[in-house]
């Protein structure tokens, strides 16, 4: 038996790599090109004392609070856990 600490692993979340094991859920080419679409497009700005700072590209980890993160790290992991065991 051994345990795994997952706590840092959505930080390294590769965006493109974690949807794609959505193709082997039976989810939609369609859905999955949006899904990219979407990561690939996001990003973050910073606000500092009424100031905003110019758009950042987001690379890596998945949206806080978002329920396809979810879904998509549960994905992500268990193609992980089949390949170990």
């Amino acid at each position: 038996m051994f345990t795994v600490d997952l706590s840092k692993v959505v930080d390294g979340t590769n965006h493109m790599q974690s949807v794609d094991t959505l193709l082997h859920s039976c989810v939609s080419v369609s859905i999955v090109k949006t899904i990219k679409f979407w990561y690939a497009n996001s990003t973050v700005a910073a606000k500092s004392r009424g100031t905003v700072s110019e758009p950042i590209k987001v690379k890596r980890g998945v949206r806080q609070g978002s329920v396809l993160s979810l879904v998509i790290f549960k994905h992500a992991i268990s193609k992980i856990l089949n390949q170990i065991s």
